[in-house]
């Protein structure tokens, strides 16, 4: 899809800092500054432009992803809460007009992305979904990075949690835009009008009003999200200060002036007295996505046996899970780091257009096959770099090709394996910036896109973390994987990746029948939205975290030898 970006002649602003302006997310992991130079973008009679480094000064149109959803991520969506069979009753509202239909956010801040879907909160019908980029990577890929550089200081806490709150801000602004508005003049009190107007009471041509907004997210990106040092998280006995169900003003979390920018650009009101709640964490490393994937599963994929024992397993970059069995549930997380996000690789990136997102080893010419978002069978498209699925599959190829070893080790020139090599193959081994790696393909800029031994060893340690963590869970309630009625994938790419190729490299545990395992997308965010629109559950689900036991894995001997035992393919 082509669209264009207009231009003041005197611009000097990049063309990354004008699309986002203009609505068009452009995935900029390090925020723009020119380090990671994952924000290539084609600009129609020029090329393939890094944006946060071209500056135009002339109107120009740009190719983009015609997903329909802002931030398309892999397996992002909220289908199953309008396909459930739920009696929906509307909250009531406090000093809302009639002619105004109120309408909620959920928020699932994520440590790479950060997921939204809004509901008309009179009729519990989806007005607009998308994510954005969390702008919290300029500090750091991980949640013990970003840690380590929050608590160095009272200026580092605000700056990152003011990432976080930017990020949020971007993403209610662009779900807003998105909405489908009918324009109905009433009166409402709303900050709709100048953030230093003592009298914000006016007449408004609007439909929908933001009443509230639910939140969950892991334990780090709670305490972030709430300005809360996460000192208490990085050490012994690694104890939250946060707790239960936060709820607050909105205003108090989102100033004013950014809540007005909002009202007035998305064109939809923001009451005064608008809500925000944070549901209720689990343990120290184990946040409120959980909780929220507990929900999700509750409600709607095992909402017909209460006595099913499963695991679930949210993949991303903080590797959470938790465990049900007879009734009983125990949780723990992994710091798997965001490879599994397309992050933290050398060509890493998000599941947008000219991303690899399929990989496989084609016996009949002997060489790697691939598939590109936004291509053809000829890969028509720019390729930019590989997503968090194309990264399983990629390993996966590697094995069935000889391309790599199960110890995880690429095969290089004057290697006996190497001989064994087709020339199609031999070809793609080649050191780039004195770097062995495995290439696919040169991008218009002419950069190889390529998988190198360092990008090797850093999913090595996270696929063998994530499968660690889940065999810790069953070890500690002494039971066999193959007793599990289903093992639910979560996580922002989970159904799209490849269940066989995932067990294959052993990111997931070996199972005899693999049709246990169920990719369900972000439950997370489905947890959060079942949250937001029936409000009586909120009891529920704060009991529910209480009666969750999280796991350490930090003191588990178990966990780091079976990390040990998984670190092979």
């Amino acid at each position: 899809m082509i669209q264009k970006i207009l231009v003041d002649s005197d611009n000097e602003k990049s063309l990354l800092a004008l699309a986002a302006e203009q609505g068009l997310m452009i995935d900029s992991p390090c925020g723009g500054r020119g380090a990671c130079r994952k924000c290539r973008i084609y600009v129609v009679g020029i090329g393939e432009v890094l944006s946060c480094r071209f500056y135009p000064k002339a109107d120009l149109e740009v190719e983009i992803s015609d997903e329909g959803d802002i931030g398309y991520s892999e397996g992002f969506s909220t289908d199953e809460i309008d396909n459930h069979a739920f009696t929906y009753q509307a909250p009531h509202q406090e000093n809302l007009n009639e002619s105004i239909r109120p309408f909620g956010i959920a928020i699932d801040v994520g440590t790479t992305s950060i997921a939204g879907a809004c509901y008309d909160l009179d009729r519990g019908e989806r007005l607009a979904r998308g994510s954005v980029a969390n702008r919290q990577t300029h500090y750091g890929a991980d949640v013990v990075s970003r840690i380590e550089y929050a608590i160095q200081n009272t200026e580092n806490l605000q700056h990152i949690h003011d990432a976080v709150i930017d990020s949020i801000t971007e993403l209610i602004y662009n779900l807003t835009k998105l909405m489908n508005k009918k324009q109905l003049k009433s009166k409402y009190n709303t900050i709709n009008s100048d953030a230093n107007d003592d009298n914000p009471q006016h007449y408004e041509i609007v439909e929908y009003c933001l009443t509230k907004v639910v939140f969950c997210g892991n334990t780090t990106m709670t305490h972030l999200l709430l300005n809360v040092n996460p000192s208490s998280l990085a050490t012994a006995p690694f104890a939250s200060r946060v707790v239960g169900l936060v709820h607050g003003l909105l205003s108090d979390l989102i100033s004013a002036s950014k809540l007005y920018q909002i009202s007035k650009d998305g064109k939809v009101a923001v009451a005064s007295d608008a809500a925000f709640t944070v549901l209720p964490i689990i343990g120290s490393h184990v946040g409120s996505d959980i909780t929220s994937d507990i929900v999700a599963v509750q409600k709607i994929y095992a909402a017909s046996d209460s006595a099913m024992n499963y695991l679930l397993i949210d993949i991303g970059t903080n590797g959470e899970m938790v465990l049900s069995v007879d009734g009983k549930r125990v949780a723990c997380s992994t710091a798997a780091g965001p490879a599994f996000e397309g992050g933290g690789l050398t060509c890493g990136m998000r599941a947008v257009n000219g991303a690899i997102n399929q990989v496989w080893y084609d016996k009949a010419i002997q060489d790697i096959g691939y598939f590109v978002i936004g291509g053809d069978d000829n890969h028509h498209h720019p390729i930019k770099g590989i997503c968090g699925s194309g990264i399983i599959d990629v390993l996966a190829a590697f094995l069935d090709s000889g391309l790599m070893d199960n110890t995880g080790r690429l095969v290089r020139p004057g290697d006996a394996a190497y001989v064994k090599l087709s020339h199609a193959l031999q070809k793609r081994i080649r050191q780039i910036d004195g770097i062995w790696a495995i290439a696919f393909t040169s991008d218009l800029s002419g950069r190889d896109v390529y998988i190198t031994q360092k990008d090797i060893r850093e999913i090595q340690m996270a696929k063998s973390a994530i499968c660690a963590g889940a065999l810790t869970l069953l070890s500690s309630v002494s039971i066999d994987i193959d007793r599990l009625d289903s093992i639910y994938i979560a996580g922002a790419f989970g159904s799209s990746i490849d269940i066989e190729q995932a067990c294959r490299i052993g990111l997931l545990p070996k199972v005899k029948n693999q049709s246990v395992y169920d990719a369900i997308g972000n439950s997370a965010l489905v947890g959060t939205t079942i949250a937001m629109l029936y409000e009586r559950s909120m009891s529920d689900i704060e009991a529910t975290a209480e009666e969750t036991e999280s796991i350490e894995l930090a003191n588990s001997t178990i966990f780091a030898e079976l990390y040990m035992d998984n670190m092979e393919f």
